[in-house]
């Protein structure tokens, strides 16, 4: 028997030996591939939690070098669902978490704490991917808002002129509070959110009343002590009311109007859903009833608890406690714990508003509506949501038409079905229009222009747009859009609002003159200036300016901006400034630009063009600005796209500036341009417009 060759035992064949390499190097790149997702979606980011990456770690570890198959199957995997998750994450954590959170606390919005508190939550590996999600997605983008909103209130208090009363007063504790407000460290890392709104309400409290608001004042005092002694309010509310009243953003006619016109209807409100609660606490069927008939049954029983709740929850107690007295006294039982049954699941799901449940089920059990039909509605709530949620996504990631104010999921659901449908047809219009119609046409720069004032809640603004757009429409979109626009004002301007814009509108040139006055008094000095040459313009150029001004708020309240990247990008712009305008530059485009003004005058300033350009300029620098905004006042791409960023200006000023007096000083001027006038500083008689 011959002897048999060691060789052809021992080693594979070379065909053998290929495949096991490329099976390693393929096992090896497949490791590498998860190795990297475990690491960044639970290590380093801390999003994924350890509950999620091990029965996957696990898996892979399970998978031999040699096992083709299984490596093919894990990689085919990671391409599919893996590598999308790991991008996703990397987004949500790079764009939509960390960036806001960062330019937040830079602009001391919120503090060093808060900014830890959520970096840790979200980090914390005990929790699930998705609930950190919707924490970032829904939760961070209101609470941000909400911060920004009173940093921008504090900020109004401090520069009114009644502040210094506070400061310099001889009182120890109206002194202790006016430099509890101005000492940013106090404010900011000493007391919690809840806490520095009751400190705003109190220094809004104790600024002095102006003399020619005292006797408006003292009526309106009176009406809310006699609501306290009633027990329709608590103190504590008292004091928010008042601090209303004294809001320096607030105008004298705006506040003689609302306490005289409006706020008598909320006393009325007040009255009827506390005297419908004292009807239910008598009925001898409430006594019988149960937390299973009424789960807030305790706290609607105790009348400090009750008394201390929002009006709107207080509605849908009244409601909840009346249809449960309802079923009990009709035999209605099984309806009752159907109707509600659905309806609670409805309001889990996010379709409306728990406080809407009283109602709706009162419509079931008082045959207004049959428990198929408000089931059939519900499908409609759902759609609304649904499309809402859409919108929301798609602004999420980048695409919010400039100058929409989103609205928080609790300010949804507090809307009627008409407002929440009108809300996501406009949201839906805009996100398509911004991407499929980039013109400039006088039809768009007018669509826009309302846009603008809806986005603002300038019903009066609003109105006069659509009333100059109405003639430019000429096709069946420009049309939808208008109506659609028609309708979203329809639906969120109050009856009051109308009347009271409409007595604005028929003011005389004195009051527009006292009033262009009393905001050049609270804007910043160059602001003043620049303010007043758009204003010997006319009122179309002023709108064009205060737009720029606006989109710079808006710029920074989605994070595109804040005033580290502005000190930055503004040293950039100067370089980028002079070599565009060198013979070798090209000159401007569209696309992104960073331009500066001063020493570069007028032609540093993109007239058009498809793209954010951001304008950095100071007070030697308003005049060639204005007049490039005058000159392309009706430009849609101009006024859209640009941020004008004074370095003189902080964030917090200029935020000021755009919700609380850009409004008014528009409204006035173009009461002044209906009479053919324009404002000028000087004392005398205001120039003609012609």
């Amino acid at each position: 028997m011959p002897d048999l060759d060691y060789h052809s035992v021992a080693e594979p064949a070379y065909g053998e030996e290929s495949t096991k390499a490329a099976s390693s190097d393929q096992y090896q790149a497949m490791r590498r591939q998860y190795d990297q997702y475990f690491h960044v979606t639970h290590d380093e980011l801390g999003l994924a939690s350890t509950a999620q990456t091990e029965p996957l770690k696990k898996w892979i570890d399970s998978i031999a070098p040699s096992d083709t198959e299984k490596i093919q199957e894990a990689d085919k995997r990671f391409q599919l669902d893996y590598s999308k998750k790991m991008e996703a994450a990397l987004d949500l954590y790079h764009d939509d978490f960390l960036p806001p959170l960062q330019r937040a606390v830079s602009a001391g919005v919120i503090s060093g704490g808060s900014f830890k508190e959520w970096i840790t939550w979200v980090k914390d590996k005990g929790r699930d991917y998705k609930e950190k999600e919707l924490s970032i997605v829904r939760v961070l983008p209101d609470y941000l808002e909400k911060r920004y909103a009173l940093a921008a209130k504090k900020d109004g208090i401090l520069r009114d002129a009644r502040f210094a009363a506070l400061e310099n007063s001889t009182d120890p504790s109206l002194k202790s509070l006016a430099a509890k407000l101005s000492d940013p460290s106090y404010f900011q890392d000493s007391l919690e959110f809840e806490g520095r709104k009751k400190l705003i309400v109190e220094v809004l409290n104790a600024l002095p009343i102006a003399e020619s608001q005292k006797v408006l004042f003292a009526g309106f005092e009176a009406n809310l002590d006699a609501a306290v002694k009633e027990e329709l309010i608590s103190a504590g509310s008292k004091k928010k009311w008042i601090a209303r009243f004294n809001d320096p953003s607030v105008t004298p006619k705006a506040k003689e109007y609302f306490v005289k016109s409006q706020f008598p209807s909320y006393v009325t409100a007040w009255k009827k859903v506390h005297t419908e609660r004292r009807t239910i606490l008598k009925d001898p069927i409430f006594a019988k009833l149960t937390d299973k008939d009424f789960k807030k049954l305790s706290n609607f029983k105790d009348d400090a608890a009750f008394l201390g709740l929002h009006f709107d929850i207080k509605e849908g107690m009244v409601g909840e406690a009346r249809a449960a007295i309802k079923a009990n006294k009709e035999h209605k039982l099984l309806l009752h714990r159907e109707t509600k049954s659905a309806l609670q699941a409805a309001a889990a799901a996010g379709y409306i508003s728990s406080n809407k449940i009283g109602a709706w089920t009162e419509h079931v059990l008082n045959g207004e509506r049959t428990l198929d039909e408000m089931k059939a509605y519900m499908k409609d709530w759902g759609n609304v949501r649904h499309r809402y949620d859409s919108v929301e996504l798609k602004m999420l990631k980048g695409r919010v038409p400039q100058g929409l104010q989103r609205l928080s999921e609790e300010k949804f659901l507090g809307l009627s079905y008409q407002q929440r449908l009108s809300y996501v047809n406009e949201a839906e219009r805009r996100l398509h229009s911004e991407v499929s119609d980039p013109k400039n046409t006088p039809i768009q720069d007018a669509k826009g222009k309302v846009r603008h004032a809806l986005d603002l809640e300038n019903w009066d603004e609003a109105q006069y747009f659509l009333g100059l757009a109405w003639p430019l429409a000429r096709t069946i979109e420009d049309t939808a859009e208008l109506q659609s626009m028609q309708k979203h004002l329809k639906a969120f301007s109050r009856k009051s609002d109308v009347e009271l814009n409409q007595e604005n509108k028929n003011q005389d040139v004195a009051w527009a003159r006292a009033e262009i006055d009393a905001v050049m008094e609270q804007l910043p000095p160059s602001y003043q200036k620049m303010y007043t040459k758009a204003l010997g313009y006319g009122a179309a150029c002023l709108q064009c300016v205060t737009t720029c001004v606006y989109n710079r708020t808006w710029c920074e309240e989605r994070g595109y901006l804040d005033e580290g990247l502005e000190d930055r990008l503004r040293t950039q712009s100067i370089s980028e400034t002079e070599h565009r305008l060198s013979h070798i530059g090209g000159g401007h485009s569209d696309g992104y630009e960073n331009n500066f003004v001063d020493g570069f005058n007028q032609p540093s300033i993109r007239p058009k063009g498809i793209g954010p350009q951001n304008v950095f300029s100071s007070g030697s620098g308003s005049d060639a600005f204005v007049e490039q905004a005058n000159a392309n006042k009706n430009t849609w791409s101009f006024w859209y796209w640009t941020n004008y960023i004074d370095k003189d200006v902080s964030s917090g000023k200029n935020a000021y500036v755009a919700y609380a007096l850009n409004h008014k000083i528009k409204r006035a001027a173009r009461v002044l341009d209906k009479h053919g006038k324009t404002y000028s500083p000087s004392v005398g008689p205001l120039s003609s417009l012609n």
